[in-house]
């Protein structure tokens, strides 16, 4: 199942142009056209610098912040799942836990990119920057 030229080693794959992605998502048009990623559901707006450590997944290649959700909830339970014994590991649809989990660390990591100065003030148990909003 699949192309054959999987079969055949990564030298002998066929060349691909760079840069082939071409966003199709209304979202993500905007994106394309811009330096900086955007995700939109319905009127916000979702900016984040995706270079920065701490992201499983880069939010700019989701049209909607369920599908981003949904995806890094399935990172999660796979990343737990290798952790845990064959007998110990979850099977089925993701629990309403594992998505609020997810949402909350999609939360957390887009605050510690964005709110850097802040967060490195508060974990240092150190006063907030004068420029902080």
């Amino acid at each position: 199942v699949g192309p054959g030229f999987l079969c055949q080693p990564s030298e002998e794959w066929p060349q691909q142009p760079a840069n082939t992605f071409k966003p199709t998502v209304p979202e993500m048009r905007s994106a394309a056209t811009t330096s900086e990623p955007v995700i939109k559901q319905h009127q916000h707006v979702f900016h984040a610098d995706t270079t920065a450590v701490g992201w499983t997944l880069a939010p700019e290649r989701f049209s909607s912040l369920r599908h981003l959700v949904r995806r890094s909830a399935w990172v999660m339970r796979f990343v737990s799942n290798c952790r845990l014994s064959i007998e110990d590991r979850l099977g089925g649809e993701l629990s309403v836990e594992e998505l609020q989990e997810a949402e909350t660390r999609i939360i957390c990591t887009a605050q510690q990119v964005e709110f850097a100065d802040e967060y490195d003030a508060l974990q240092g148990q150190k006063p907030l920057p004068a420029k902080s909003p």
